[in-house]
């Protein structure tokens, strides 16, 4: 074997092993909880749950499940933003809400 082959196999063993690395950190991004008026704790049905990719609707006891999907977190993690609308509420957004209950204000 000679040395530029030598060279040429490290080399391409280096950037296997760069690529690896840098790929194999992964997340999965999501949002559960339930949705609540802020003022009367009452839960919220019909809230529009968006987070860029999926959205849903809470049910009729506030629960809403969202999931954003698997993300690669090579040099730390994006924050994926969620938003909560519902018509005569403040619209609110949060960023990796994991399991969370939300609170909307009535405008």
């Amino acid at each position: 074997m000679t040395n530029q082959n030598l060279r040429w196999i490290c080399k391409a063993l280096l950037a296997l092993s760069l690529a690896v690395i840098l790929t194999s950190c992964e997340a999965i991004i999501y949002g559960e909880g339930k949705i609540y008026d802020a003022q009367t704790l009452e839960p919220l049905d019909s809230v529009l749950c968006n987070n860029g990719r999926n959205e849903t609707f809470s049910d009729s006891t506030g629960f809403y499940d969202l999931h954003f999907g698997w993300i690669t977190c090579t040099f730390g993690c994006k924050d994926i933003e969620f938003t909560y609308s519902k018509p005569g509420y403040q619209t609110q957004k949060i960023d990796n809400p994991a399991k969370q209950d939300i609170f909307l204000w009535k405008k």
